[in-house]
Protein backbone atom coordinates (compact mmCIF):
# COMPACT_ATOMS: atom_id res chain seq x y z
CA UNK A 1 0.00 0.00 0.00
CA UNK A 2 1.12 3.33 -0.72
CA UNK A 3 1.37 6.01 1.85
CA UNK A 4 -1.10 9.12 0.88
CA UNK A 5 0.17 12.95 0.09
CA UNK A 6 -1.61 15.24 2.47
CA UNK A 7 -5.04 16.36 1.38
CA UNK A 8 -4.98 19.22 -1.09
CA UNK A 9 -8.01 20.29 -2.89
CA UNK A 10 -9.49 18.41 -5.99
CA UNK A 11 -8.78 19.57 -9.90
CA UNK A 12 -8.93 17.99 -12.60
CA UNK A 13 -5.29 16.65 -12.63
CA UNK A 14 -6.97 14.32 -9.79
CA UNK A 15 -7.76 10.56 -11.31
CA UNK A 16 -10.98 9.76 -9.56
CA UNK A 17 -12.00 7.00 -11.89
CA UNK A 18 -10.22 4.59 -10.06
CA UNK A 19 -12.08 5.38 -6.96
CA UNK A 20 -13.68 2.71 -5.19
CA UNK A 21 -15.07 2.90 -1.41
CA UNK A 22 -17.87 0.08 -1.24
CA UNK A 23 -20.55 2.61 -1.34
CA UNK A 24 -21.68 3.20 -4.85
CA UNK A 25 -23.56 6.72 -4.70
CA UNK A 26 -19.87 8.08 -2.49
CA UNK A 27 -17.71 6.64 -5.52
CA UNK A 28 -20.44 8.06 -8.50
CA UNK A 29 -20.97 11.76 -6.75
CA UNK A 30 -16.61 11.88 -6.65
CA UNK A 31 -16.58 10.68 -10.52
CA UNK A 32 -19.75 12.85 -11.75
CA UNK A 33 -20.09 15.77 -9.51
CA UNK A 34 -17.16 16.27 -7.26
CA UNK A 35 -15.26 18.78 -9.38
CA UNK A 36 -18.53 20.64 -10.88
CA UNK A 37 -19.27 20.88 -6.94
CA UNK A 38 -16.18 21.91 -6.46
CA UNK A 39 -15.96 24.73 -9.07
CA UNK A 40 -19.19 25.97 -8.76
CA UNK A 41 -18.70 26.46 -4.72
CA UNK A 42 -22.15 24.22 -4.19
CA UNK A 43 -18.67 22.54 -1.97
CA UNK A 44 -15.15 22.19 -1.29
CA UNK A 45 -13.81 18.69 -2.14
CA UNK A 46 -10.35 17.51 -0.41
CA UNK A 47 -8.98 14.74 -1.94
CA UNK A 48 -5.72 12.36 -0.27
CA UNK A 49 -3.86 11.05 -3.31
CA UNK A 50 -1.35 8.31 -3.67
CA UNK A 51 0.73 7.51 -6.86
CA UNK A 52 0.60 10.40 -9.15
CA UNK A 53 -2.85 11.72 -8.08
CA UNK A 54 -4.94 8.64 -8.10
CA UNK A 55 -7.20 9.53 -5.26
CA UNK A 56 -7.50 7.24 -2.12
CA UNK A 57 -9.92 9.45 -0.88
CA UNK A 58 -11.83 12.58 0.11
CA UNK A 59 -14.36 14.67 1.74
CA UNK A 60 -16.35 17.38 1.14
CA UNK A 61 -17.18 20.77 2.85
CA UNK A 62 -19.95 23.48 2.89
CA UNK A 63 -21.80 25.63 4.45
CA UNK A 64 -25.04 24.47 6.27
CA UNK A 65 -27.62 25.48 8.95
CA UNK A 66 -30.25 23.96 10.87
CA UNK A 67 -33.08 24.76 13.54
CA UNK A 68 -32.45 24.54 17.34
CA UNK A 69 -34.66 21.57 17.35
CA UNK A 70 -32.61 19.56 15.18
CA UNK A 71 -29.90 20.14 17.25
CA UNK A 72 -28.35 18.99 21.07
CA UNK A 73 -29.49 21.44 23.23
CA UNK A 74 -25.56 22.33 23.82
CA UNK A 75 -25.43 23.50 20.21
CA UNK A 76 -28.47 25.47 19.70
CA UNK A 77 -27.91 27.31 23.41
CA UNK A 78 -27.47 31.22 22.93
CA UNK A 79 -27.37 31.04 18.90
CA UNK A 80 -29.69 32.08 16.27
CA UNK A 81 -32.33 30.61 14.45
CA UNK A 82 -31.40 28.60 12.31
CA UNK A 83 -27.61 27.90 13.94
CA UNK A 84 -25.07 28.57 11.61
CA UNK A 85 -22.85 24.98 10.92
CA UNK A 86 -20.20 23.81 8.38
CA UNK A 87 -21.47 20.34 6.46
CA UNK A 88 -19.29 17.48 5.92
CA UNK A 89 -20.97 16.25 3.53
CA UNK A 90 -19.52 13.20 2.37
CA UNK A 91 -16.13 11.29 3.40
CA UNK A 92 -15.27 8.31 1.94
CA UNK A 93 -11.76 5.83 1.47
CA UNK A 94 -11.12 3.52 -1.67
CA UNK A 95 -11.26 0.45 -0.65
CA UNK A 96 -7.85 -0.48 -1.17
CA UNK A 97 -6.60 1.93 1.64
CA UNK A 98 -9.61 1.07 3.91
CA UNK A 99 -8.31 0.23 7.90
CA UNK A 100 -5.17 2.03 7.69
CA UNK A 101 -6.16 5.37 9.76
CA UNK A 102 -6.75 7.47 6.38
CA UNK A 103 -10.35 7.96 7.06
CA UNK A 104 -9.62 8.91 10.25
CA UNK A 105 -6.93 11.69 8.99
CA UNK A 106 -9.56 13.22 6.45
CA UNK A 107 -11.80 13.77 9.42
CA UNK A 108 -8.85 15.12 11.30
CA UNK A 109 -8.15 17.37 8.11
CA UNK A 110 -11.55 18.30 8.02
CA UNK A 111 -12.08 19.28 11.24
CA UNK A 112 -8.97 21.51 11.07
CA UNK A 113 -10.28 23.24 7.93
CA UNK A 114 -13.50 23.93 10.01
CA UNK A 115 -11.56 25.68 12.97
CA UNK A 116 -9.39 27.88 10.17
CA UNK A 117 -12.91 28.30 8.13
CA UNK A 118 -14.53 29.64 11.82
CA UNK A 119 -11.68 32.14 12.68
CA UNK A 120 -13.35 34.30 9.50
CA UNK A 121 -17.05 33.56 9.76
CA UNK A 122 -19.77 33.13 12.46
CA UNK A 123 -19.88 28.91 12.71
CA UNK A 124 -21.15 27.41 15.55
CA UNK A 125 -20.30 23.21 14.94
CA UNK A 126 -19.55 21.12 12.53
CA UNK A 127 -22.12 18.49 11.35
CA UNK A 128 -22.46 15.47 9.44
CA UNK A 129 -25.14 12.82 7.74
CA UNK A 130 -23.43 9.32 8.67
CA UNK A 131 -24.15 6.82 6.53
CA UNK A 132 -24.94 3.93 8.89
CA UNK A 133 -24.34 2.92 12.20
CA UNK A 134 -20.69 1.89 11.34
CA UNK A 135 -19.83 5.32 10.59
CA UNK A 136 -22.00 7.21 13.62
CA UNK A 137 -19.45 4.81 15.88
CA UNK A 138 -16.56 6.15 13.47
CA UNK A 139 -17.76 10.03 14.60
CA UNK A 140 -18.62 9.44 17.70
CA UNK A 141 -15.00 8.61 18.34
CA UNK A 142 -13.81 11.97 17.52
CA UNK A 143 -17.01 14.03 19.74
CA UNK A 144 -19.33 14.13 17.53
CA UNK A 145 -22.65 13.34 19.39
CA UNK A 146 -26.50 12.21 17.59
CA UNK A 147 -29.29 15.03 16.81
CA UNK A 148 -32.64 14.72 18.60
CA UNK A 149 -34.28 14.07 15.52
CA UNK A 150 -31.48 11.71 13.86
CA UNK A 151 -28.85 9.28 15.29
CA UNK A 152 -27.05 9.55 12.30
CA UNK A 153 -27.15 13.34 11.81
CA UNK A 154 -23.98 13.80 14.06
CA UNK A 155 -22.53 17.03 15.24
CA UNK A 156 -19.93 18.42 17.36
CA UNK A 157 -19.38 22.19 18.51
CA UNK A 158 -15.98 23.72 17.11
CA UNK A 159 -15.02 24.56 20.47
CA UNK A 160 -14.50 21.35 21.25
CA UNK A 161 -12.75 20.62 18.29
CA UNK A 162 -9.07 22.17 19.16
CA UNK A 163 -9.01 19.88 22.08
CA UNK A 164 -9.98 16.25 20.13
CA UNK A 165 -7.38 17.10 17.73
CA UNK A 166 -5.12 17.14 20.84
CA UNK A 167 -5.34 13.77 21.65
Amino acid sequence: MSQWKRPETLSRIHDTQQFSCGDPALGQWLKQYALTNHRSGAARVFVATVDEDRVAGYYCLSTASASKGALPERVGKAMPEPVPLILLGRLAVDQEHQGGGLGAGLLRDAMQRALSIADNIGVRALITHAANDTAAKFYERFGFVPSPTDELHMVVMLKDVQAILQR
